[in-house]
């Protein structure tokens, strides 16, 4: 949800209460899990990072053991 919001506006333009909304959560839930929508805006960065060079890592492994 958050994702298709900044495709659609900047992430200033992006409110809590609009992603709470969205998600059907409570203000309270979301910030027992973020600080702010940077904060949010950085777990999810993070999260992409991680599993892409998990990809990475597991396509290098691959074409590792194909080779041999």
């Amino acid at each position: 949800m958050f994702v298709q919001l900044v495709q659609t506006k900047e992430i200033n333009q992006i409110s809590v209460t609009e992603i709470c909304k969205k998600a059907n959560i409570n203000r309270s839930t979301f910030y027992a899990n973020y600080l702010d929508v940077y904060d949010l805006a950085d777990k999810i960065t993070e999260q992409i990072e991680n599993e892409v060079a998990l990809l990475y890592h597991c396509l290098l492994y691959t074409s590792d053991a194909a080779d041999d």
